[in-house]
């Protein structure tokens, strides 16, 4: 709870235009940010997105309410901005290039402990459904994909999901089941395209 206090504190001064006192804000939240954004966008970007959640923060400052913990209000602009990120790639068209998770390494590394033929037959299978998925995944708005990599693939618990989008937790469960449900056609679609 001191934190808590700490938080509003320290914002309040900053809102009073004491603005040097953001970089406490910075060092203190930055490896929350940072765990947030990482392996959400391609690594080469998670630098600047940090930063471009840093300057959203300093320019929302003034809508911080006590209501709810600072760091869980820092969440919701974190995800937001992972989500502007991908908005943007879209709109550039560029394709975003996944990182692995650890259960795609471990098969990664089954597969290269096989014999060679195998190996390959392996490694083919592997990077025709990494493209199906990326492809499936390129097609989804990019909360329905935050929701798919937070709910299904990390395995974050609802509450903090609908923390972090400001939304209620039916809300995100609903949303999040739906998300699901359109990445499973897209995927029908593209194999059964492809058949």
């Amino acid at each position: 709870m001191k934190e808590f206090e700490d938080d509003f504190v320290l914002i309040k001064k900053i809102i009073a235009g004491d603005v040097d006192l953001f970089a406490q804000i910075v060092d203190r939240y930055k490896s929350h940010v940072a765990s947030i954004v990482t392996g959400r966008v391609p690594f080469d970007d998670v630098e600047e997105v940090c930063h471009n959640i840093f300057l959203r923060t300093f320019k929302s400052l003034s809508n911080y309410t006590v209501k709810t913990h600072f760091s869980h209000w820092l969440s919701r602009i974190a995800v937001r901005g992972c989500c502007d990120f991908w908005r943007a790639k879209k709109r550039r068209h560029e394709i975003p290039v996944s990182t692995l998770n650890d259960e795609q390494q471990d098969f990664i590394d089954v597969v290269g402990s096989e014999s060679s033929k195998e190996r390959f037959e392996h490694s083919r299978e592997l990077d025709d459904s990494r493209e199906l998925l990326k492809e499936c995944m390129k097609a989804l708005s990019p909360e329905d994909r935050m929701l798919i990599e937070l709910v299904y693939w990390e395995g974050w618990k609802l509450k903090d999901v609908a923390e972090s989008f400001g939304w209620g937790v039916p809300k995100t469960k609903v949303r999040s089941m739906r998300a699901k449900q359109k990445l499973r056609k897209l995927i029908e679609k593209m194999i059964e395209d492809e058949g």
